[in-house]
């Protein structure tokens, strides 16, 4: 029987219950992906992508040129969390809800930038992609949006994934915050004691985690991915992995759709 996922494996179970005091059987099929699911979480770096994925309770790092390449060589996938946007802005089809997002990030909304519109997106000439952008949005970009929408274009193409698995925008930052306790985590990632702060977090939250940030240490060089773009990743896929207990919910406004119909928002830790 093919899964929810788009796989065919997973176990059937013989079931006994009753109903109205007669004995019935009926056989019950769990997929696979739902015994053992793939869950991940995606930063992008300098080299690509860093990719943290969790299954049979183990945390792998992965760094990617591509996000296709993630998607190929992670075929069981059943959902993901990745700090880009999804649902992009056209004409008659506006992206708002970074201004929902500032408002849940209070002390840290300089991390939430401006989203580029798809036709700047998908314009390499960074002159053109602004007046495309305040044609659009009605303002320019900065260098910041610029640089990354290489790697928001790399995602938007592939959507939506034609294999059945989720992938979802996210934040790190609401990741953290839902770690501890509701309340923003103040200091700056990029310093030692942010890296800090956030780790013991994780810690708290799956001390596996913590242990598999350590055990990667060295393993990448700066100039590829940086110490907080490994935290990115691993606090978004476990935000992922405890969603599968408490659930997900979501920062979004009214415009929740972009013109290709992919929704807009960005998944949270259900508080």
């Amino acid at each position: 029987m093919r899964t929810p996922w788009g796989g065919w494996q997973g176990s059937w179970k013989l079931r006994f219950y009753k109903e109205d005091e007669i004995l019935l059987t009926g056989l019950t099929y769990t997929p696979h992906s739902i015994l053992n699911p793939m869950l991940a979480g995606l930063d992008g770096c300098r080299a690509g992508w860093i990719a943290v994925t969790w299954q049979k309770n183990r945390y792998s790092f992965t760094l990617y040129p591509q996000f296709q390449n993630f998607l190929e060589d992670n075929p069981d996938l059943t959902r993901a969390l990745i700090d880009i946007p999804i649902g992009l802005s056209s004409p008659g089809y506006p992206r708002t809800v970074e201004s929902v997002l500032r408002k849940h990030l209070p002390g840290r909304g300089s991390t939430v930038f401006n989203v580029p519109c798809r036709a700047a997106v998908y314009e390499t000439d960074f002159d053109k992609a602004r007046e495309f952008n305040i044609m659009t949005e009605g303002k320019s970009l900065s260098v910041q949006s610029l640089n990354i929408c290489s790697k928001i274009r790399e995602v938007d193409k592939l959507l939506p994934l034609e294999d059945g698995s989720v992938l979802l925008e996210s934040h790190p930052e609401l990741g953290f915050k839902s770690l501890n306790g509701g309340e923003v985590v103040l200091t700056r990632k990029n310093t030692p004691q942010g890296i800090e702060e956030r780790l013991s977090l994780l810690e708290k939250a799956d001390p596996g985690a913590a242990e598999a940030y350590r055990s990667i240490q060295g393993k990448f060089k700066r100039k590829d991915a940086k110490p907080d773009d490994l935290l990115d990743a691993l606090c978004l896929c476990v935000i992922n992995r405890l969603a599968g207990e408490s659930g997900l919910s979501y920062v979004e406004d009214q415009h929740s759709r972009d013109e290709k119909d992919i929704p807009i928002r960005i998944a949270m830790l259900a508080l």
